[in-house]
């Protein structure tokens, strides 16, 4: 039962069930594997499988709200997560946000806890993965989308712009587009 094989395929599981929108099953399927982790990377990666489970079910009910919110700032806070989760959890801690119609704590978010610590900091950036460097440019992408909505073009110039300039992989193309 403490095989990463077993954790593999109940993730999976959590995954297909979270696909077919059967979140209660997918969130029971998670909830399991943090109950018994065969080890700390997998703990975290149950959990932000969690979060995101409780986040699909957000918009429908406050309480998977509240507890999506509570797990992507664990996931964001922790140390001795990897940072290319810490970067996804903040990427969706700030969506929550935006979905509440709090654009500026959804930039307060994407900017003080994802781009500034895992982007301009250079110990940070040089943490940065492949799935990190997705999320990162997703995140700048997405404040430049905010910073438009909210009519301020010189900032969402300033995060497609640092997209650009960092290399991250995705969205350039969008990001020069825009």
């Amino acid at each position: 039962p403490q095989s990463d094989l077993v954790f593999s395929a109940r993730l999976k599981q959590g995954d297909l069930l979270r696909n077919l929108n059967d979140f209660p099953a997918a969130q029971h399927s998670y909830e399991d594997l943090l109950n018994k982790p065969a080890s700390q990377e997998n703990l975290i990666l149950a959990q932000l499988a969690l979060a995101e489970c409780h986040n699909a079910q957000s918009s429908g009910d406050p309480s998977h709200f509240d507890r999506a919110q509570t797990l992507f700032e664990q996931l964001r806070d922790r140390v001795d997560a990897p940072v290319d989760v810490r970067v996804e959890a903040g990427y969706n801690l700030g969506e929550l946000w935006v979905r509440r119609d709090n654009r500026a704590k959804a930039l307060e978010v994407w900017w003080n806890d994802v781009v500034s610590p895992f982007l301009l900091d250079a110990k940070g950036a040089g943490e940065l993965r492949t799935k990190g460097r997705y999320w990162m440019a997703r995140t700048l992408y997405r404040a430049g989308e905010v910073f438009e909505q909210q009519e301020k073009l010189e900032e969402a110039k300033e995060a497609w712009v640092l997209l650009l300039k960092t290399k991250l992989g995705w969205g350039e193309a969008l990001a020069r587009a825009k």
